[in-house]
């Protein structure tokens, strides 16, 4: 979960209630924090510190914005990547979110969601091969490598990128032959440097999307909060 405090500030959640709790009391009282949120535990201990120390939560809907999504269950945070996407866009187009899992999802031009995917992220592909098998040992905190691996540890460090590489052409090669050359590729999170120059991703897509739509519905009411 990430927050935009209306002030040109992002903030990660923190992981702990004490964390959260010292973050906020640093925000003056009526505050305003604009949030998404695919986990609804976070969320209400969010909505618990925030009455505590008066501080104004705002979670806009994700509004279709002229799409039509595939399905009633899809994440808040696809949503909200589709909708910028859309922003960017009339053309057909596909997001490839690269965080803690990799989902992609392809629209159309006339903005039918049509569906998509989720990949294991590359610190989630690591932790499974500790997980499932007996002797691998977790190696999430190292950093990734590329090439060929030269020991066991190499060889962990060095499949992920490798992987999200394959799957990224592959995600490409789909979109160009099912939506046509015209079609565009967004991408975005934090393992999207893995593929690309910072310049050429947006990491906060999703949360810009809720911020722009956050500060329209705001200035709809005059300000008002």
């Amino acid at each position: 979960m990430v927050l935009w405090d209306g002030d040109a500030r992002w903030h990660s959640l923190p992981s702990t209630a004490s964390s959260l709790s010292r973050l906020m009391s640093k925000m003056p009282v009526n505050t305003r924090l604009v949030y998404m949120s695919v986990q609804p535990a976070r969320a209400r201990e969010l909505q618990s510190v925030a009455k505590k120390r008066k501080i104004c939560l705002s979670r806009p809907s994700s509004l279709r914005r002229g799409l039509r999504f595939a399905y009633p269950s899809l994440g808040e945070d696809r949503r909200w990547n589709l909708i910028a996407g859309r922003f960017k866009t009339k053309r057909a187009f596909a997001v490839m979110d690269c965080g803690s899992a990799v989902t992609v999802d392809f629209v159309n031009s006339s903005g039918k969601h049509l569906g998509g995917w989720i990949w294991p992220g590359t610190t989630m592909m690591r932790d499974l091969l500790h997980l499932k098998t007996a002797q691998l040992p977790l190696l999430s905190k190292e950093p990734l490598k590329k090439g060929l691996g030269r020991s066991t540890r190499d060889s962990i460090l060095v499949a992920p990128i490798h992987a999200l590489e394959a799957f990224h052409a592959y995600v490409r090669k789909y979109l160009q032959r099912s939506l046509g050359s015209g079609a565009r590729l967004f991408l975005t999170g934090g393992d999207s440097r893995l593929l690309l120059p910072s310049s050429r991703f947006d990491p906060y897509m999703g949360l810009k999307a809720l911020k722009r739509v956050d500060q329209e519905r705001l200035q709809k009411r005059g300000g008002r909060l």
